[in-house]
């Protein structure tokens, strides 16, 4: 009776996800259990870090950046791939940091401030009769918070405020001779002199000893290793033979919807473009631009160069927006800009694209949701006691082609394959199970030749098992095989080592004024060739490298240098140096504003590196990744 009233239940939107919230919270208990184990520095293997005493656990961060997350319309896989939850952390990291110095230096607010402060963001809710404590109990239910810890809440995060303001208040301050001299240093150009020598000059390059050769080849024998490989074949239960002789009648659909009408009223949504960009400076000149008429996403290129940062236009509901954006959403027009606002994940710019009225969505319009969720319930059930035959017949010893008489099942041989997933010529053998690449790669990797692993549930809903054939192991190109190479190898060493040597030699000789650097030329047989303008920043001009104008900028100007070119060595005179004419004022503003900004952000991560040496900082980077990296099961 339990699970017909489940299934019944389930085809609401309501009991939905009530059945998804326990299904991720049993996943959520397996991956905390972390058969492996991760204890560091007095971290459990279910806390994501620990800053000082202060433990950080999976379950409250999870919950906290998922409900970020979900406001922003992004999954935590996403959020993991773009490195906001890293971000999310470190935001996390800071605040305990400066939360416990704060702590530790006496800071502490009055009641009467905190008061204020509360008044400050419950007063502009009270509209339409509510009184402040009406919507300050609101906030509370929302949150899942008591009074009281709100109240210590506020208070913990104004102090917090004031020890900020203070480290960052005092480096704001670049006077306007500081930052012309480093506006005139970053764009100092030179002219030189370059002679170029070529490693291939060098001809007479004594033939190396067997002994030598076999001396290399061990130093470099991992390049010759052919890795191991495995053949692999994928058991996987036909899902959609199942489901086909899966019925679900109207008349349970439409008893479902009207049970849970409520399920199926939606509130009005503002449909917004977001981005997401590092600092309020970057946020602010986005803004500006796009209020001038420019797309976000072309403002954002403008300002930084890409657009990474543009979140493309999606719907959201007032309650499933975070605090800081529904503010500023549900207060625009449509077609208005917002902006800049801070949250967890860096500063957002906003555009109100267009405003969705409430409606009810039709029984014709999710009918086809509720069947196909009907039908997952059921499929679900078929494909748990489908796996447990399966994993009975393999604990009998059953063969593959046993299971596949006794079980609907199909099989997979997958192309050999290393412990990267790369087959032949160095082909992604598993370009067709991306979703369960990881899963496949440490299962395949752990069983021995002729073992199957269990049926196991993927992230993508699929059941499968991974039956390992045949394993070839980890080989060597023979020494023999691989002889020229090496020669070839050693000859090229030797000969850039010698023609250095020569170059340095030469080097000498222009440094002690015995020979100018066009009488050397004249002397080797070579042409100097002269750069104007070579620049401190940018792209380097042939046949320089980014390494070797750092050298020409290090040297004194009449002054000589010894480079390396991609074919060879090179001899380089400073003949002058310039500015760019005229000063740029604007560039040098900007500037300003940057070193500004710099030097309170260097301030205050000096101080968090300290805090950081003094409490301790320990992050569980496993656990993440098990948690939100690839192949996931959360």
């Amino acid at each position: 009776m339990a699970m017909q009233s489940l299934r019944k239940g389930a085809s609401s939107g309501i009991l939905k996800f009530f059945l998804m919230g326990t299904l991720v919270l049993a996943a959520g208990g397996l991956v905390m259990t972390d058969v492996g184990g991760f204890f560091r520095g007095g971290i459990s293997k279910s806390d994501i870090g620990r800053v000082g005493k202060t433990k950080i656990q999976a379950i409250s961060f999870d919950r906290s950046l998922r409900r970020t997350l979900q406001r922003l319309g992004m999954s935590p896989g996403e959020a993991y791939k773009l490195g906001y939850v890293d971000q999310f952390l470190n935001s996390e990291i800071q605040g305990l940091l400066v939360q416990q110095s704060a702590r530790k230096i006496g800071i502490n607010v009055g009641r009467k401030h905190i008061a204020a402060e509360i008044n400050k963001i419950v007063e502009p809710m009270a509209l339409g009769g509510r009184s402040t404590q009406e919507v300050l109990d609101q906030i509370l239910f929302s949150q899942g918070m008591s009074e009281g810890t709100f109240v210590s809440t506020i208070g913990r995060e104004v102090g917090n405020g004031l020890l900020m303001r203070a480290l960052r208040g005092g480096s704001s301050l670049v006077s306007d001779d500081m930052a012309e001299d480093i506006f005139l240093f970053q764009s100092e150009q030179r002219d030189i002199d370059i002679v170029v020598f070529p490693d291939k000059e060098l001809k007479d390059i004594k033939a190396p000893s067997g002994a030598q050769l076999e001396a290399l080849y061990g130093a470099m024998k991992e390049n010759y290793a052919q890795a191991e490989t495995r053949n692999v074949i994928l058991l996987s239960i036909n899902d959609e033979k199942l489901k086909a002789t899966i019925d679900i009648t109207q008349e349970e659909l439409r008893a479902a919807y009207d049970d849970n009408i409520e399920a199926y009223k939606v509130p009005e949504k503002r449909k917004l473009e977001q981005s997401i960009l590092s600092t309020e400076e970057e946020a602010a000149a986005v803004l500006k631009a796009v209020q001038s008429g420019k797309s976000l996403k072309g403002a954002i290129k403008a300002e930084t160069g890409e657009d990474s940062a543009y979140i493309e236009a999606q719907d959201f509901e007032e309650d499933g927006m975070l605090p800081e954006i529904a503010e500023i959403a549900f207060k625009a027009g449509k077609g208005d800009a917002g902006g800049p606002v801070q949250t967890a994940l860096g500063w957002h710019v906003i555009v109100l694209k267009d405003i969705i009225p409430p409606s009810t969505q039709s029984f014709e319009s999710v009918k086809k949701d509720l069947k196909e969720e009907f039908q997952q319930i059921k499929l679900s059930d078929q494909l748990y006691e489908l796996a447990n035959a399966i994993d009975d017949l393999l604990a009998g010893g059953a063969s593959l082609e046993e299971i596949k008489q006794e079980v609907e099942v199909n099989t997979i041989a997958l192309p050999v394959f290393n412990s990267f997933g790369q087959g032949a010529d160095e082909k992604d053998a598993l370009k067709d199970h991306e979703t369960n690449r990881v899963t496949i790669l440490e299962t395949a990797f752990e069983l021995l030749e002729g073992e199957t692993s269990a049926m196991m549930e993927m992230s993508d809903g699929a059941f499968l098992a991974i039956h390992v054939e045949k394993i070839q192991p980890k080989t060597y190109t023979p020494f023999a095989e691989m002889r020229a190479e090496i020669e070839k190898k050693w000859n090229e060493d030797q000969r850039r080592i010698e023609n250095r040597m020569r170059v340095m030699a030469l080097l000498s000789a222009v440094e002690s004024s015995e020979k100018s650097l066009k009488g050397l030329a004249r002397e080797q047989g070579k042409t100097v060739k002269s750069l104007s303008k070579v620049k401190r920043q940018g792209e380097a001009p042939a046949p320089l490298n980014s390494r070797a104008v750092n050298i020409i900028f290090d040297a004194p100007v009449h002054g000589y240098a010894l480079i390396e070119t991609q074919d060879g060595s090179a001899l380089v005179e400073v003949k002058s140096f310039s500015f760019p004419e005229g000063e740029d004022e604007e560039k040098t503003k900007a500037l300003s504003k940057n070193l500004a900004t710099g030097g309170q952000n260097e301030v205050f991560q000096a101080y968090i590196n300290n805090k950081q040496q003094n409490y301790g900082v320990v992050i569980n980077s496993d656990l993440l990744g098990r948690l939100y990296g690839p192949g996931s099961e959360l």
